[in-house]
């Protein structure tokens, strides 16, 4: 994708503001995809009641980013800026919510199907 979308802004298009779309549409499609990836664990989290999917440095950082960057979208009147990371901000917000919400039980032991007791995801012993 990236190398139609490069042969296409750089090779097969003489306008500058159409490059410029080109490339604003592909790196926001990609930037999306990025925001969006947690999404499938929202699901098991909320089926589980277990954050323990969740990596809470990374809710934060993700959140803070996308505010960042729409922020400075709003200031420069720049949408290529301003939608994508506004909906990363939030995701994020959302991330943090499931965190503060499903939080402690992820802290717990879980037994898996044999009986064996398994640590969570979050990387804590």
């Amino acid at each position: 994708m990236l190398a139609i979308c490069g042969f296409v802004a750089f090779i097969a298009v003489d306008d500058a503001t159409t490059r410029q779309s080109i490339v604003g549409i592909t790196s926001n499609c990609i930037l999306v995809v990025y925001y969006a990836s947690p999404l499938s664990t929202f699901r098991h989290v909320v089926r589980t009641r277990s954050a323990a999917s969740l990596y809470p440095p990374m809710c934060v950082a993700n959140t803070v980013n996308g505010a960042a960057w729409a922020l400075y979208g709003v200031v420069l009147d720049d949408y290529y800026l301003l939608l994508p990371n506004a909906v990363g901000c939030a995701l994020g917000v959302a991330s943090l919510v499931l965190l503060l919400v499903f939080y402690d039980r992820g802290k717990e032991l879980k037994k898996s199907a044999s009986g064996v007791e398994m640590l969570p995801h979050d990387g804590s012993l």
